[in-house]
């Protein structure tokens, strides 16, 4: 049994980092389109006087992605790598998926879609973080971890 519990968590972990992972590429080969989207989001209103923020978000956010993703991935202290892809998701579903402001509009149905389903992903990264990464992973089978 605790053979296909490992399998599966191995599995679980794949898919789980496979979209964060697949924005990272895609954050990487398209910076500029990146760039668009986060100002027509309006991100720069975290520091407006600067006109860095964008590109300093963006390369943060591809950190989080990558070092997350891997982190998760290959099970090498995945609590922590769940944790930043966490902050990842919440600062991107705050900015990208606000449903609240979209109550009485057509697009209410498809916002509250991809709100969520990060939700649901943000799920899966909490039991990671609570659970650790499993048998299958670097850190090793039954080893637990009290910090990240």
């Amino acid at each position: 049994m605790a053979f296909i519990e490992g399998l599966f968590t191995l599995v679980g972990r794949i898919l789980l980092v496979a979209i964060f992972l697949g924005a990272a590429v895609q954050f990487i080969q398209h910076p500029a389109e990146t760039q668009d989207s986060m100002r027509k989001k309006q991100i720069e209103r975290l520091y407006p006087e600067n006109e860095q923020t964008i590109p300093a978000l963006m390369w943060a956010a591809v950190g989080c992605l990558t070092v997350g993703g891997i982190s998760v991935l290959f099970g090498y202290k995945a609590r922590f790598g769940a944790f930043l892809l966490i902050i990842f998701l919440a600062a991107a579903t705050y900015f990208f998926h606000p449903v609240w402001n979209y109550r009485g509009t057509d697009q209410f149905e498809t916002e509250m879609a991809h709100f969520l389903k990060n939700v649901a992903i943000g799920g899966g990264l909490f039991v990671i973080l609570a659970r650790g990464a499993g048998r299958f992973s670097i850190d090793g089978p039954g080893r637990v971890y009290d910090d990240f």
